[in-house]
Order: C-alpha cells, then sequence, then structure tokens
C-alpha cells in the first residue's frame, strides 16, 4: 500500500551559546568547543534568513565576520568555500572551517581584538518539528501542499534533512518519489542545490518541476 507523504514544518529559537568572538584566535577557539547545533546554524541555517543582494550573499556567518570586522579577505575565501553539500555531518564541516583558521594563523603570536560592539556571538537554533495537517498521495496533492506551506517546511524537508538521510537521495522529497517510481522527479530535485537560492524561490523551482513533470505525463 502506498504510504502518503506526510509535509512537517517547523518552528526554531534562536540563542546564544556563551561564547564570543574578538579576534582570529577566539573564534579559532569557539570553533572548537561551540556545539554542534551552533556550527550548523551559521554554516547552514542562518544562511536562508538573509537577503543575497550583494556579492558576498553565499558566505557563511563565519567567513562574513572574517571578511566584514577582521579584514582577513584571503582566510574569509577560504572559509566561503566551505561546501555545506560536502558534508553529511556536522563534524565534517566544523574540522574544514579549523583547519583553515589553523593554517592560515600559522606563526601568528598577536591577534589584535575588534571593540565590543562588533564581537561575534555564537548562536544556535533550537528547533521544533510539527505536523502541517497536511498529506499527499499523489503529485498533484504534492503541488498544493507544497503552495499552501512555508519556509518552515523547506528547512525541515529539504535542507535538514540531509542529516537525517544515510541513503542514496539528500531530502524527504526526492526519497518519496523515488519510492514511488518516480525516479525522474527524485533526481531533478535531488539535483537543485539549496544554497545558491532563498527557500521561496527553491519552493517555486520545485513546484515547477513538479507542473513540469505533470504536464509531460
Amino acid at each position: 500500500m502506498k504510504e502518503n507523504f506526510r509535509f512537517f514544518t517547523e518552528v526554531g529559537v534562536v540563542s546564544w551559546t556563551g561564547f564570543i568572538a574578538d579576534s582570529l584566535y577566539s573564534l579559532l577557539k569557539g570553533l572548537q568547543y561551540i556545539p554542534g547545533s551552533s556550527i550548523f546554524y551559521h554554516l547552514h541555517h542562518a544562511l536562508f534568513h538573509r537577503q543575497r543582494i550583494n556579492l558576498h550573499y553565499t558566505m557563511n556567518d563565519f567567513a562574513r565576520w572574517t571578511n566584514n570586522t577582521l579584514g582577513e579577505k584571503p582566510l574569509a575565501e577560504k572559509l566561503a568555500s566551505v561546501d555545506p553539500l560536502q558534508f553529511n555531518s556536522i563534524r565534517d564541516g566544523r574540522e574544514k572551517l579549523i583547519r583553515y583558521i589553523e593554517n592560515y594563523i600559522g606563526e601568528i603570536q598577536v591577534f589584535p581584538r575588534v571593540p565590543k560592539v562588533r564581537e561575534f556571538y555564537f548562536m544556535e537554533l533550537r528547533s521544533f518539528v510539527i505536523p502541517a495537517n497536511i498529506e499527499a498521495e499523489n503529485l498533484n496533492d504534492f503541488i498544493n501542499g507544497l503552495q499552501k506551506l512555508g519556509r518552515g517546511t523547506m528547512l525541515h524537508h529539504f535542507i535538514e534533512a540531509r542529516f537525517r538521510q544515510n541513503g542514496k537521495y539528500h531530502n524527504d522529497f526526492s526519497k518519496w518519489f523515488e519510492k514511488y517510481g518516480e525516479k525522474e522527479i527524485a533526481q531533478k530535485l535531488d539535483k537543485l542545490n539549496p544554497y545558491l537560492y532563498d527557500l521561496d524561490t527553491l519552493r517555486k523551482m520545485i513546484i515547477d518541476i513538479l507542473k513540469e513533470h505533470r504536464e509531460k505525463n
């Protein structure tokens, strides 16, 4: 029997971890000790809550602060190159960031501090996942569900799912379509890079892919 797709959404509370960076050295120490939820927030989640209107729109928060506040552009470019899609665990992303900073620091002994108003506050997100009370039995239902739901649904099923999936696909949508024989849809959705678009644009792109497939079939 075919199992319906159950849409979920999430709401999040952002809080301070207690860690602050006021220099390159304290940024490194923070990355070594902050909880994984803070790495996830600054490397992944925060990207989807910013307006993408400048050349640094793809920078994670660590790269952005290193560039804009510390003025360490070469290092910022390295940190910005940490592609969230390369990692299936928060630990891997953390280690990559730490390694770039350690290599950049080298033999530096003095680390200038920034004023208090420009310090980096390590934040974390505590998410609460709740049923959206919408299910999809077929393609039309799925399209209708996506049209009704918002960013919280996209975050849960298309972004955070990557860290829950151990199989072939990296999002819940592709996994469901593959399971019920819609391999073409599954592959198209899985090829979308969520870090290149805001969530509303990403949702529209997914709906367009589904509508195009419906029209062809």
